[in-house]
């Protein structure tokens, strides 16, 4: 019988299960599961049932998880649902498994995705034995490296996207006002995630002078992500909503700033990686210069934050084959 990798990519309300080969290559077998849905279930159960329906052998396994991994276990304080690496590995019957942050198994991932699973923002000077940075964009804003170290490539985690929101010119001081009377402290997740493009919508909303359309009023009020139902309505089709277009500028221009942010703190020679659905579905906006501006806006460090190459990662499951490489080496 055939041996494969078990992977899985653990978020608060999903999770994605599926299988690897052995060289960590190739993914097979993924499926979703809803833990919002769940009732309940732990994920033990749920990887077990899986598990039980492949009917193969499984000689190590990796999951990455949308948290810190702190003394082998993650909490998600959203769904208040905690996942226990040594708990895995007694109920699971695997003894080489590891728990990763997604980010960081995303890092991991980089080397191994073909150019075809990248769009090019910026070309750049790349150096092939530089270190990487990757930020994902999405329910929240990860952020991790890969670092150079001879041939050896170690990927960090870190929980960068809490760091404080610095804004650039009034528009964006006005929205950090904003939010800030609601919550006190503003990061950049606040305004560089899903639920940041809803931010920006409603602090642009309060400053319109035109009223809310009752159709965009209805379709973010029914939305189960408000962000889907403002990217729809920025789209060129009709209707369309201006406000809903300027808060994508607004976003992409706050995103190429922090990105720009990481590559100084990093200094990723071999490129800066922008991950997650939000720059998936934005590609359009993100090349329409907005985020390169904000991202090359430096001062004297300018002309270096142009040699960075930039690309968007469009591999929807960058961090599962990141997993996959982790799950590998355990078995090595």
């Amino acid at each position: 019988m055939n041996q494969f990798l078990l992977v899985g990519d653990i978020g608060s309300a999903r999770m994605v299960l599926g299988l690897a080969s052995t060289d960590g290559t190739t993914l097979t077998d993924l499926q979703e599961t809803s833990l919002a849905d769940s009732g309940g279930t732990a994920v033990e159960e749920i990887v077990t049932a899986f598990l039980r329906e492949m009917g193969v052998r499984v000689a190590g396994a990796c999951f990455s998880v949308a948290g810190p991994v702190v003394d082998e276990q993650v909490w998600f304080p959203s769904s208040k649902r905690h996942v226990d690496q040594r708990r895995l590995r007694e109920s699971l019957s695997i003894p080489r498994l590891t728990l990763v942050n997604d980010l960081q198994a995303t890092a991991r991932a980089l080397p191994h995705l073909a150019p075809n699973q990248f769009a090019t923002l910026q070309m750049g000077v790349a150096d092939p034995n530089g270190s990487r940075a990757v930020i994902s964009a999405e329910a929240g804003l990860g952020q991790a490296m890969l670092i150079a170290q001879g041939e050896q490539r170690v990927a960090l985690a870190s929980e960068g996207g809490h760091a404080d929101f610095a804004p650039n010119g009034e528009l964006q001081e006005g929205l950090l006002a904003f939010l800030r009377a609601e919550t006190g402290h503003v990061s950049y997740e606040r305004v560089c995630s899903s639920g940041g493009i809803h931010n920006i919508y409603r602090f642009l909303r309060s400053r319109a002078v035109e009223p809310e359309p009752s159709w965009l009023a209805q379709s973010i009020a029914a939305a189960a992500d408000p962000a889907a139902a403002i990217i729809a309505a920025a789209g060129g089709t009709e209707p369309s909503c201006a406000v809903c277009r300027q808060a994508l500028e607004v976003f992409a221009a706050i995103l190429g700033a922090e990105c720009g942010n990481m590559a100084l703190r990093t200094l990723p020679t071999a490129g800066l990686f922008v991950g997650g659905v939000l720059p998936r579905q934005m590609l359009p906006v993100l090349r329409g210069g907005a985020f390169l501006a904000a991202f090359r806006h430096k001062g004297p460090m300018s002309d270096l934050i142009r040699r960075i190459p930039v690309h968007v990662i469009l591999e929807q499951h960058a961090a599962l084959f990141g997993a996959a490489q982790y799950a590998r080496a355990s078995v090595a």
